[in-house]
């Protein structure tokens, strides 16, 4: 009785499931048999036809039914076996459409059709990753957008030509920028550490690649014999083997990840505002989040945009090179836009943006988009259409955006300017028409609540990379390795997605004009407007590395790292004398200074005048050093005090646990007489305790602020430079600013390049200062010292000037001090040290 009871219980559960599908089935056909079904007019509606011609049919549909409101359905055979249409939904629909929640309408459950998950095992979409990667990167964007440049610049220089004469390099579109991107991706999705691994490369490039193909292999059997033929397909096997190698690879990030919410040390804010996509993620995931779900959300995250951005550059780069008087602008803009250290102002490529808007507009990476499965049966409010449970819908995205009453009657042509028109003309909207913005014309990332939520990511990369390489690389399009000039290609598309023609490739050359150069310097204000990119020095691209002063000097004339960088005077002249000369100067001059008020005295010595300097001990950090050599030519010309009366002491200023060494070595005049401190000694605390007399340095010591003992030379020093001006119209040069001389023979252009580049810079710290709107620098009563300077060294020539002529007679003198010292073996011109094509400039 028991058995029989339970046999009949199973059977009416049976039957009332069966006949709960059966009436679920027939409800949503007999709904959607009241939405008109558009098809091929001969009846032929094979897979091949639909692959082949559904750009046509959609932009047909969409002409006949939804220019008047009505949706209609398209028997779809490459849309999986859920479903046997897609309805496409007229534009006012997706307006009510893009407010409502992804309950109603599921990407996820769409995606389960579209990659057929259910039999390839390609990972689902979680409820809460879409979300978590929108804040991530809203909250990020201005630190992802910087390490993005930073990733595409070493993956660019890495595998492109980049130095001039590297030679010539041929590229496939999607065959580069599948790799590259899927590498920038990584970097900053999950690191530097897993984004350089070769083999986590490969399985995410392939994953990416066998997550369509699966589906499609999967599709050609019958749906009976899908599930059971689908473990046995090569792509859907390599599919799940990637999912178990990156499961692997996640496993210690989940852990540690796991660990520190256990500690308390991982907060939810914290993780949102982290350097990296697995961080952002996490801090939107759920508390019980598993391992399977974390992994899988890590990969669907870093392949998302692999292809579509690549085939969106692709196209753009062929939209580019086939239609040359584009690329013209374009790179001019870019160049612009391109700041010295080789960075790129994004707000500054307008035209790039407005350009790729329109390759994306006429041919966008997906014929349809929005596609989304109905998971609660919904009424249309604008129109009173009816949508059963389990319906997919989808906008005919291509056909939108050619509707002439949108663009015009020439909607199917294309115009790279079209939406720098529109933006002109509507400055009040204008955002809503930049590249990545979701709007009911512009469907190729979605819209509203239904949009990409990395569609910004995606558009910074796209961007860069393409400022990029139209500034930095001559490129040349290729038809089967022959150079093409027959105007913009027709695009293919395969299934509803586009298909780069892969007969197409790229010629890239180093851009011989723009040649890119590091250049240490500190940032004063004379070489702000360079750092910043207001001025750019012509046909070239400047690193800039504000780094100080000491570690500049010592990274060059030790390793020669830099293609220019300011350099000490002195310093720099006796490299003069090598055999090979390893600088050559330009008539730039980032530091001058009065070097009276750094002449410090122990009070106790019996200095109260420079002569009674004769016969004591005076500290130096480095004999050689600018300041020093200034200071002892002043000493001798005007008080009478040779180097030879003094003893010197050469070492360290402060305290520090490493020995000061001279920068570069020199030899002595016989009777010099420096000796060098130990690494326990300092001069500051010498000065105080009386070992030494006096000490002369660049920088000030402390013991002046912290003994009694330690006072200056010229307690009135500002009177006594002062008076020095007036008689010697000097104002010292301390630093230059020298190029490594083999760049400067390969490229003796950028001598004068650079020049005008740093008069240019020159200027703006002029106007700066003279601004009086508002205080742009921190102290109060400027104006009046401007206006002090002025009246003491030329109200209306320039105190600070850069040039040859203008300043000969203060490189002379220096060069006799220099020489008079034993410093140079030879008595140097002042036209000997700087770059001939510097020294002097054309008139008109």
């Amino acid at each position: 009785m028991n058995i029989y009871a339970l046999t009949l219980g199973a059977a009416a559960i049976l039957l009332t499931f069966i006949f709960r599908q059966l009436y679920q089935r027939w409800h949503k056909s007999h709904i959607l048999d009241h939405i008109p079904t558009h098809a091929f007019p001969d009846g032929n509606n094979t897979r091949p036809r639909y692959i082949s011609e559904l750009k046509d049919l959609l932009e047909s549909g969409y002409r006949r039914y939804n220019k008047q409101g009505r949706a209609f359905k398209v028997p779809i055979p490459i849309g999986g076996y859920s479903v046997k249409y897609r309805v496409v939904l007229p534009k006012d629909h997706l307006e009510e459409m893009k407010h409502l929640s992804n309950n109603i309408f599921s990407w996820a459950k769409a995606s389960d059709v579209i990659f057929a998950q259910d039999y390839t095992g390609a990972p689902k979409r979680g409820p809460w990753s879409g979300k978590a990667l929108r804040v991530g990167i809203h909250q990020n964007l201005g630190d992802i957008t910087k390490q993005l440049e930073r990733r595409i610049d070493q993956y660019f220089h890495s595998h492109l030509p980049s130095e001039p004469n590297s030679g010539v390099a041929t590229i496939k579109f999607m065959e580069f920028f599948v790799p590259a991107i899927a590498n920038v991706t990584n970097s900053l999705l999950v690191g530097e550490k897993l984004a350089s691994d070769p083999e986590w490369m490969a399985q995410t490039i392939d994953f990416a690649v066998n997550r369509y193909k699966s589906a499609d292999d999967v599709r050609a059997w019958p749906p009976s014999l899908a599930a059971m033929i689908s473990p046995l397909i090569p792509s859907v096997r390599r599919l799940r083997q990637s999912k178990e190698y990156v499961k692997a690879q996640l496993r210690p990030m989940y852990e540690e990840l796991k660990r520190q919410d256990a500690l308390g040390a991982g907060e939810k804010a914290k993780y949102r505002k982290g350097l990296f996509g697995y961080e952002w993620l996490w801090g939107g995931a759920p508390d019980d989040v598993t391992l399977d779900d974390f992994s899988e959300t890590m990969m669907r995250t870093i392949i998302a945009s692999i292809h579509t951005s690549a085939k969106t550059i692709s196209i753009a780069l062929i939209d580019m090179l086939s239609q040359p008087h584009y690329l013209e602008e374009l790179r001019q803009e870019a160049a612009q836009a391109t700041l010295p250290n080789g960075s790129v102002n994004m707000d500054a490529l307008v035209q790039l943006d407005c350009f790729l808007k329109e390759s994306q507009r006429l041919t966008p990476v997906f014929l349809l988009t929005m596609n989304r499965v109905v998971t609660q049966e919904y009424t249309f409010k604008v129109s009173g259409t009816r949508l059963p449970i389990g319906t997919m819908t989808t906008a005919a995205t291509a056909a939108i955006a050619t509707d002439p009453d949108t663009f015009g009657a020439d909607s199917n042509e294309f115009d790279g300017h079209r939406f720098t028109r529109i933006r002109e003309n509507n400055k009040a909207g204008e955002s809503t028409f930049k590249m990545g913005m979701a709007t009911e014309d512009s469907l190729g990332f979605g819209l509203g609540s239904q949009a990409c939520p990395g569609r910004f990511f995606a558009v910074n990369l796209m961007k860069l990379m393409l400022a990029k390489l139209i500034t930095r690389w001559e490129l040349r399009l290729e038809k089967e390795g022959i150079p093409y000039s027959g105007g913009r290609p027709k695009y293919e598309y395969y299934d509803f997605s586009v298909v780069p023609p892969t007969a197409f490739g790229m010629k890239l050359m180093i851009n011989k004009m723009v040649l890119e150069l590091s250049f240490a310097c500190w940032d004063y204000d004379r070489m702000k407007a360079i750092e910043d990119g207001r001025v750019r020095a012509e046909g070239i691209e400047l690193n800039f590395l504000n780094l100080r002063v000491e570690e500049t000097f010592f990274r060059q004339l030790r390793f020669r790292e830099f293609d220019l960088s300011e350099l000490s005077l002195s310093s720099y002249i006796m490299t003069l004398h090598q055999e090979k000369p390893p600088f050559i100067a330009l008539p730039v001059f980032p530091s001058r200074f009065f070097r009276q008020q750094s002449m410090y005295i122990n009070k106790n010595a019996g200095i109260s005048k420079p002569q009674d300097l004769a016969g004591k001990k005076i500290g130096v950090p480095e004999y050689q050093m600018t300041a020093a050599v200034w200071q002892r030519g002043i000493l001798e010309e005007y008080y009478g005090v040779p180097p030879s009366q003094v003893q010197f002491y050469v070492g360290a200023i402060e305290r520090s646990d490493q020995e000061r060494i001279s920068k570069i070595p020199h030899s002595l005049l016989p009777d010099i007489k420096v000796a060098a401190i130990s690494k326990e000694q300092n001069l500051s605390d010498m000065l105080a305790n009386g070992e030494l007399d006096a000490v002369f340095s660049a920088s000030k010591p402390s013991s002046l602020e912290t003994s009694e003992n330690v006072g200056r030379l010229f307690s009135n020093f500002k009177e006594v430079e002062a008076e020095y001006f007036r008689k010697t119209q000097l104002f010292p040069i301390m630093h230059v600013v020298a190029l490594k001389r083999d760049v400067y023979e390969k490229n003796p252009w950028i001598a004068k390049s650079l020049t005008k580049a740093f008069a240019l810079s020159l200027d703006v710290a002029y106007e700066s200062i003279q601004d009086r709107s508002a205080l742009r620098y921190i102290l109060p009563w400027l104006e009046d010292h401007v206006i002090e300077t002025q009246a003491l060294m030329g109200e209306k020539a320039r105190w600070w000037q850069d040039g040859f002529q203008v300043n000969k007679h203060v490189i002379d003198k220096f060069l006799e001090y220099h020489h008079r010292q034993g410093l140079s073996p030879r008595r140097l011109k002042a036209e000997e040290i700087f770059a001939p094509n510097a020294r002097e400039t054309f008139v008109l």
